[in-house]
């Protein structure tokens, strides 16, 4: 019997789709919600804990080509990788003897950025955004590689 049902409607649909997205198991599926003929309902979650979606469509993951970059941020803001809509995912490697702070902007700082310490990696799947970088003085040494 189940806990708790998710009606669908028009202004609720997309919402519902990007749920079923990430209930399907993976962050790049694309797929389609449906209404339940009989009940009218898009997502149950039974008692047991599980959630069943009622979704068609092709769930395939997306795919994108790859591009890689090599940056030498310093001690003023350096463009990483521009902004893109039809970004997947970006890997940011420091792979230099220098820590680099990341931000949205060219007004990132030592100060105000995300830092990325040597050998770190990190993964941005989840905007479309411009990234900077910014040492404290000496050149750093970043690989970037962006699937869109």
């Amino acid at each position: 019997m189940p806990v708790t049902n998710f009606p669908i409607s028009e202004d609720t649909a997309a919402v519902l789709q990007q749920f079923a997205v990430f209930l399907t198991g993976g962050r790049y599926y694309q797929g389609t919600v449906l209404n339940d003929a009989v009940t009218g309902v898009a997502l149950v979650i039974e008692a047991d804990g599980s959630i069943n979606a009622n979704v068609t469509g092709s769930f395939a993951p997306a795919k994108g080509a790859k591009t890689l970059y090599q940056k030498a941020p310093a001690g003023a803001a350096l463009s990483l990788l521009p902004a893109n809509a039809n970004r997947i995912v970006a890997l940011i490697q420091n792979v230099g003897a220098q820590d680099v702070w990341l931000g949205p902007t060219n007004a990132v700082t030592t100060g105000t950025g995300f830092l990325l310490s040597v050998g770190a990696t990190y993964a941005d799947g989840d905007s479309s955004d411009a990234w900077f970088g910014i040492t404290a003085g000496a050149a750093g040494a970043l690989r970037i590689i962006e699937v869109a």
